[in-house]
């Protein structure tokens, strides 16, 4: 009996322990509506060799005015305490109506604070938070409350509040400071498996640079003179009875089996050195045309000529 009560003890120790682990608190951020302010929260665990886990929240879309939004977010960070490094801040977002999320920063680079601010939607909007692994102090609000206009970073700049979101924010997912590696096939709108791809997308993919490396034999081959140029008729041949051109597939071909571009970039590449052969040698074409016509006016000149003195001989 007496081990039974110890076990029941011990458990509801537990149970107490991890409920005040998680038990949220909550802070209002006010100012104007419009504008994001610096809210200074503690990486509490920096000591305990671990990164803090902050959870901040609004699950009722109409808390403070009607459809002010929802917000649900768990950031993990270490912070590198002048220069410790290992240093990460990881963010992961839902929120619905509003942005309440515009940005965050390590505030220890050059000190040995445990600051770090996260940027939140003003207008008197409220906000909980809790952690699982921490016990979190209750975060600083610089809104213009109680003459907290500023963050002024030690060794550092001063942080005010901003008009728009930053843009690494994902607004609506997850934000992952670092590098990031999958050991397997990542399928975004579309199932993995179904290809050997390392990346499979369903939809559009928008990319400010591609670089492809393996590309394979690059055609300056064309250029050699031991090269076999098509002639044109016979190009012209081709196209008329294929509707397209030689070494290129065919638009039924395209549907089928898509498109690489690495391959289709290269064979586009062999068209235009091969376009620029036939260029030159129009050009020779032209050049040899136009000697042979001068040739010709020149005869012309000199017949008209005789023409000429044979007329003023005659008279």
């Amino acid at each position: 009996m007496k081990k039974i009560v110890r076990l029941l003890l011990l458990q509801l120790l537990f149970s107490t322990a991890l409920f005040a682990q998680t038990t949220s608190s909550s802070f209002t951020v006010g100012g104007d509506f419009d504008k994001f302010y610096p809210v200074v929260w503690q990486d509490v665990n920096w000591e305990s060799h671990k990164p803090t886990i902050l959870e901040i929240g609004r699950s009722d879309v109409h808390e403070n005015s009607t459809w002010r939004g929802s917000l649900i977010s768990k950031f993990e960070f270490h912070t590198t305490r002048w220069g410790h490094l290992s240093n990460y801040i990881t963010a992961n977002i839902r929120r619905s109506q509003q942005e309440f999320v515009a940005g965050w920063i390590d505030a220890t680079g050059l000190n040995c604070s445990r600051d770090v601010i996260i940027w939140l939607r003003g207008g008197g909007t409220t906000y909980h938070y809790s952690s699982p692994n921490a016990t979190i102090p209750a975060p600083v609000v610089y809104d213009g409350a109680d003459g907290r206009v500023a963050y002024q970073e030690i060794n550092g700049p001063l942080h005010t509040y901003k008009i728009a979101v930053d843009s690494y924010v994902n607004t609506n997912g997850t934000t992952y400071d670092g590098d990031f590696r999958v050991n397997g096939r990542i399928g975004i709108g579309a199932n993995p498996a179904g290809s050997d791809a390392a990346l499979s997308v369903k939809g559009k993919v928008v990319a400010s640079e591609i670089k492809v490396t393996d590309l394979g034999t690059i055609p300056d081959y064309v250029f050699d003179p031991s090269y076999q140029l098509m002639d044109l008729k016979e190009v012209e041949d081709f196209t008329k009875e294929n509707r397209h051109l030689p070494g290129i597939p065919s638009e039924a071909e395209f549907k089928k089996e898509g498109m690489d571009l690495a391959t289709m970039n290269t064979k586009l590449l062999q068209k235009v050195e091969e376009l620029t052969l036939y260029l030159i040698q129009k050009d020779n074409e032209i050049k040899d045309l136009k000697i042979k016509v001068g040739k010709i006016d020149t005869l012309e000149a000199q017949i008209e000529g005789l023409k000429a003195a044979m007329a003023t001989s005659i008279k």
